[in-house]
């Protein structure tokens, strides 16, 4: 990644200037990052979600989450073109997301790893991520971190904010359309993931004492 920006000032010598919420990558977060750069360019198209649902929206032609798709595989057969990747990632038109996914695979490309940005959210979780093109920070830091379940879900939060249901795990990303199917064996990986000790009975899997207090009732999912 280029080295920061360098301005100067008459009489004064020549500083650098960093960017309001980046930082200096440590050892394990170059190689982190490293790594799933590594992989949005040999196997992005793994890392796009599953959509099981085959149904139409009344109100408008075609399948929008299908649509985004699309884009973004667009952006995937270029990986390699680097001129093409600049200028998709900085255009004013196109899906958002296509955008961000231009911007890291041109990323992907830099021998080195420098300074990244700092993305943290309460819901989705915190990440680092490089800086790239024109796309949403949001965006970038959930397909600069694909590994983690919870954050690469937030790049398709503008389309479950209409609606679709996304499902996060170690097995990939699903989209359910408007009915939240849970994909087989989601809740199980789910569940494994909790801080709290889930044991499962006749009834379904549930737990006591999420408080340490005997005195709470079992909560059953």
């Amino acid at each position: 990644m280029p080295a920061p920006g360098t301005v100067e000032f008459p009489g004064q010598k020549r500083r650098k200037i960093r960017m309001r919420g980046t930082k200096q990558a440590n050892k394990d977060t170059q190689n982190r990052l490293r790594k799933n750069l590594d992989r949005l360019l040999s196997e992005g198209e793994a890392l796009l979600p599953e959509v099981t649902w085959n149904g139409k929206i009344s109100w408008r032609k075609g399948d929008p989450v299908k649509k985004t798709i699309k884009e973004i595989q667009k952006v995937l057969d270029n990986r390699h073109n680097q001129k093409w990747l600049s200028k998709r990632m900085m255009a004013k038109r196109g899906d958002p997301l296509a955008k961000a996914w231009a911007g890291s695979l041109s990323a992907a490309h830099d021998e080195e790893i420098t300074i990244v940005g700092d993305f943290n959210h309460p819901s989705f979780g915190k990440g680092s991520f490089v800086r790239r093109g024109d796309g949403k920070p949001l965006y970038l830091a959930a397909i600069q971190n694909h590994h983690l379940p919870s954050l690469k879900m937030a790049a398709w939060e503008q389309h479950a904010r209409k609606g679709f249901h996304f499902f996060s795990w170690k097995k990939g990303l699903v989209c359910s359309g408007f009915q939240p199917v849970l994909p087989e064996g989601w809740l199980e990986d789910v569940l494994e993931r909790s801080r709290f000790e889930f044991i499962k009975n006749e009834e379904g899997w549930c737990t006591k004492d999420l408080s340490q207090d005997e005195s709470l009732p079992h909560i059953s999912l």
